[in-house]
């Protein structure tokens, strides 16, 4: 899955990433995104892969936090 944010005024794009596995074992797809007017995000979608029933899942990005990252997911956290 891809995002972009671009200013809507002067189409500059300010900044973009993708979520995806670059190995390829786990694979993302049905995005939803929210925005708050504090610029904080959320990306809802589905994961799965051979090993792992289709799940919901989740990436969220601070204002505050690097530009065109998101945290890791809940799943992916070291414990």
């Amino acid at each position: 899955m891809q995002w972009w944010q671009i200013k809507p005024l002067t189409s500059e794009l300010v900044q973009f990433g993708r979520i995806d596995d670059p190995t390829g074992v786990n694979f993302y797809a049905f995005a939803s995104m929210a925005v708050n007017r504090f610029e904080d995000v959320l990306i809802g979608y589905s994961s799965f892969s051979t090993n792992q029933y289709a799940s919901a899942s989740y990436s969220f990005r601070a204002f505050y936090d690097e530009m065109n990252k998101f945290r890791p997911p809940p799943d992916l956290l070291v414990r």
